[in-house]
């Protein structure tokens, strides 16, 4: 995606020439799909690289287009993506769906619904949501990934990860210390499929995709349009088996996707669910970080990278989603949302983007 250098200038000149923009600048390697909203409305999304290095689509008549959304080849808004640790909050909202139904207490232990947990009756599930549970994060543990090598890329026995998460102790005393792990949210996965009786990808897609619409959200890397990029080979990587990531980070989805789901999420379609008014002291809530109502998360596995962010009191979101792990997104991800702050955009204006080079673009207002 694009790599923010340092500078983000937000002009307007309405008065004479009648358009505002925002430019920054982007590395030459960093590719990927974006989407920015303004008051709960797109402003743009597109992408900009292309699907992969190393295997190309014969383009037929129609997809002669310098528009990414017309070319076979060229990441655009509707190219799956692998999000990564956004697949957190996905995790979250279940876990409260199944609550809000007296399926599950939040305020009960991991043992209660996993009898064979050896710490289970220590830690709780709220813990476990909020990143305190006081455990390792399995996929930093380099005996397991030892005992695995080339298994955490291709797959491995998913009852053999599951016996080794088991087998982790404790680092923390639970509920003392903040410690962002990926352990808590495999669990919490463990917890829904005990819970419903369906597989976590089936539940997902059952009770929170269908009900949005988010046809093109899944869950393998491999299946998904864009590849991720390995700087050592220069071409197409491999990323984390969904196996190995599960309920922790093996989703992928589309920037309009995610835009839908943001809109959902925040705006109570998910009933007793809304995050504004489930958590407004700030920190780690449910797969989302909070601060004066703004909401965000990063994602970052192998390969790929992304960073979403929505803003409850303006309906501002920033979506981004990068395929190379040299997109670190957070700094330009604040950096948008900034620029959003300032943006002024008359319902008669329409917004349009224009790459200068290969390491900068401007994003600008044109009357329609």
């Amino acid at each position: 995606m694009f790599e923010f250098t340092g500078w983000v200038a937000v002009c307007a000149r309405r008065r004479r020439i009648g358009r505002s923009w925002i430019a920054f600048s982007a590395k030459r390697t960093s590719k990927g799909s974006y989407l920015l909203a303004k008051d709960g409305k797109i402003l743009i999304s597109s992408g900009r690289g292309d699907l992969s290095y190393d295997k190309k689509k014969v383009p037929d008549e129609k997809s002669q287009s310098t528009d990414p959304e017309n070319d076979p080849n060229k990441i655009g808004r509707e190219s799956t993506v692998a999000i990564n640790s956004l697949t957190k909050q996905f995790t979250g909202v279940a876990i409260y769906q199944l609550a809000n139904e007296g399926k599950l207490s939040l305020d009960a232990t991991i043992g209660t619904y996993l009898s064979d947990c050896p710490y289970g009756d220590r830690i709780t599930l709220k813990q476990l949501l909020e990143m305190k549970s006081g455990l390792p994060d399995y996929a930093l543990e380099q005996a397991l990934r030892d005992k695995y090598g080339d298994e955490i890329y291709s797959g491995m026995d998913p009852a053999s990860l599951r016996a080794d998460i088991m087998a982790l102790t404790l680092k923390e005393t639970p509920g003392e210390k903040f410690e962002y792990t990926n352990t808590n949210y495999f669990l919490l996965g463990l917890i829904i499929e005990k819970v419903s009786g369906e597989s976590y990808e089936n539940y997902i897609t059952a009770h929170l995709l269908k009900p949005i619409g988010m046809r093109h959200t899944g869950f393998d890397w491999n299946l998904a349009a864009v590849r991720p990029f390995d700087p050592s080979k220069q071409g197409d990587g491999r990323e984390f088996s969904h196996v190995f990531t599960f309920s922790a980070g093996e989703m992928t989805s589309t920037v309009l996707d995610l835009y839908q789901w943001q809109k959902y999420l925040y705006g109570g379609g998910f009933p007793g669910i809304v995050p504004q008014e489930l958590f407004t002291d700030g920190g780690y809530h449910m797969g989302l970080n909070e601060k004066d109502g703004v909401f965000r998360h990063a994602g970052a596995t192998h390969l790929y990278r992304s960073n979403m962010l929505y803003d409850t009191k303006t309906g501002d979101q920033v979506i981004l989603l990068g395929r190379s792990p040299e997109s670190d997104l957070n700094d330009l991800t604040t950096a948008l949302k900034n620029g959003l702050m300032s943006w002024m955009q008359p319902t008669e204006w329409v917004c349009n983007i224009c790459f200068i080079s290969e390491r900068r673009f401007v994003i600008w207002n044109v009357k329609k």
